[in-house]
């Protein structure tokens, strides 16, 4: 057979063209690895407008480890999750001092509750309101010195940043009573107290989280 004319020849030309192509991406072609995935980096993320206080804070909770020898003698558990148990005790006391500081706002400042051991609302709020400050207080600076005891960096979570936010909030709060002619200021009081208690549930879901972490 005649393959000039049987219509083979520009197709064996065509395909002649090919193979020099066809070498260069075999030589080209490099086999999928397989060898497993790194794992990805973890990244941690800084709180940048909390920088300033770093330098303080790490130097502060150092020293209380450094002066606490049974912090390296505490059982894992305790040391990890002692703070949160700690806590867990105030949130219950900030959510009815809130309670009672509404039931002020509605008129009924003078009167108890079954929970009140017989002090009226008027008197019963600001002391455990004060409380609760106080109580979130030490046990943030509590919490710094166990994250140091366990080898974690500080103010690198939004942990930190809603702690830091809530005392700042709470010791705000305290000071607007002293403002309370004017009754713009007492509404403020008043939603900003229920607020604050929204926030601290934030920060403890933050606080699990962060604990789950490590």
């Amino acid at each position: 057979t005649d393959i000039h004319g049987s219509g083979l020849a520009p197709a064996m030309k065509r395909a002649l063209w090919l193979l020099p192509l066809l070498a260069a991406w075999r030589l080209n072609f490099v086999a999928p690895s397989a060898s497993p995935r790194p794992r990805p980096v973890k990244i941690t993320r800084r709180a940048v407008g909390l920088e300033f206080l770093r330098a303080p804070l790490e130097a502060y909770a150092a020293s209380r480890v450094a002066d606490s020898p049974f912090l390296a003698e505490a059982p894992g558990a305790a040391l990890h999750w002692g703070h949160a148990a700690a806590m867990a005790s105030v949130y219950p006391q900030l959510a009815f001092g809130a309670f009672l500081g509404w039931q002020i706002r509605m008129g009924k400042g003078q009167e108890t509750t079954p929970l009140s051991m017989g002090f009226s609302s008027a008197t019963l709020h600001p002391l455990l309101s004060l409380g609760a400050f106080l109580f979130f207080l030490i046990g943030g600076q509590g919490g710094l010195v166990l994250l140091t005891a366990q080898k974690q960096t500080i103010l690198d979570s939004p942990h930190a940043v809603t702690a830091l936010l809530g005392l700042s909030l709470l010791a705000l709060q305290a000071l607007l009573p002293v403002f309370f002619e004017n009754s713009q200021l007492r509404t403020a009081h008043a939603f900003l107290g229920s607020f604050i208690v929204l926030l601290m549930v934030v920060h403890a879901a933050f606080g699990v989280a962060l604990g789950l972490s490590f």
